[in-house]
């Protein structure tokens, strides 16, 4: 369930990326049309982001193994260093896109703690401002001026840009805080559903130490058909906190939950099912058809030296011994 939300979340926000994308194009077209001015580099970046937007749009699940949290933070970090470019080069005695900084904070807050955010907004002002050190900040061109329309032209371009990007950060908070209250929902139905399943014993007639080794495996079951159910252990990024989240505990429980009842770690744990996965595979042929790569790697493991590792440990011999034993 919160892998479909997940997927939804990232996909709405793609489309908005996709949105603002096609603007920026729109904008280097009409700076082209209307004064023959064209910034290669700019036009070059707005048009792959475009591009880029729509194959991760096409190929949504490539995007499972990556957390939403870096993508926001990629894309405001390329949107800085485009404004800070964008405005050397076309305005360096005035960086009226020095109000873009406004924003930025905001937008990386959504997705980073205060300390986070703090050190990405200082580290991009301290840039700003050291690009800026050696130009000579004057006053914004007179409306005198012959170039009135450029003038005035900008100061459109600005306010558009402006209230263009704060509207799309805008959209980025009401979906973050729809998202987190929908996870909290989940959390609170599943927490509730689990009390009305479970019938614990009396806790007057059991000691502490009973009661304490009654949770603990009414908690590893659950681990075991959390697992199971939802594969999570597919992901290459999956981590002990995707199971504290799911199942409403904290890290300690499942560690003592893995430890004690089921005589194994977090790691393992999890590398016993992705290694069933590929003996699963093996028993179908698949090895014949694909790379050793490509079935470790559907697995959930990264490297061939881990996966190598894993199987070993678990089965007692090699990949390789292993698929020769059982192509003999």
């Amino acid at each position: 369930m919160l892998h479909k939300k997940r997927k939804v979340f990232i996909r709405q926000y793609l489309w908005i990326k996709l949105f603002l994308d096609l603007v920026i194009i729109l904008i280097k077209i009409l700076d082209y049309y209307f004064y023959g001015i064209i910034t290669r580099y700019n036009t070059i970046l707005a048009v792959v982001s475009f591009l880029s937007s729509l194959i991760l749009l096409w190929k949504i699940d490539f995007l499972d193994n990556f957390k939403f949290k870096h993508l926001v933070n990629f894309n405001n970090c390329v949107q800085l260093l485009l404004i800070v470019y964008n405005s050397v080069s076309k305005f360096p005695d005035f960086p009226i896109t020095l109000i873009y900084l406004i924003l930025f904070p905001i937008s990386f807050s959504y997705v980073n703690n205060f300390k986070q955010t703090f050190l990405y907004s200082a580290f991009f002002f301290i840039i700003f401002l050291f690009v800026y050190s050696g130009f000579e900040w004057n006053s914004f061109p007179s409306w005198k001026s012959k170039d009135v329309n450029t003038v005035f032209f900008l100061w459109i371009y600005n306010l558009f840009s402006l209230y263009f990007h704060f509207f799309f950060f805008l959209f980025l908070l009401t979906f973050h805080i729809y998202y987190a209250i929908e996870f909290k929902s989940v959390r609170i139905q599943n927490n509730f559903e689990q009390k009305n399943e479970t019938v614990e014993p009396e806790p007057s007639l059991l000691s502490d130490t009973e009661i304490k080794e009654d949770k603990l495996m009414i908690l590893y079951r659950r681990i075991i058909e959390y697992t199971e159910k939802n594969k999570f252990y597919l992901n290459s990024n999956a981590s002990i906190y995707d199971l504290t989240q799911s199942l409403n505990t904290n890290r300690t429980y499942i560690s003592a939950a893995l430890n004690q009842k089921g005589k194994t770690n977090f790691n393992d744990f999890i590398n016993s099912y992705r290694i069933n996965f590929v003996i699963q595979e093996f028993q179908k042929d698949i090895h014949k058809k694909y790379t050793l790569k490509v079935i470790y790697t559907s697995a959930g493991f990264v490297h061939q030296s881990q996966f190598n590792r894993a199987f070993k440990k678990i089965i007692g011999k090699s990949p390789r011994e292993y698929l020769k034993d059982i192509n003999s």
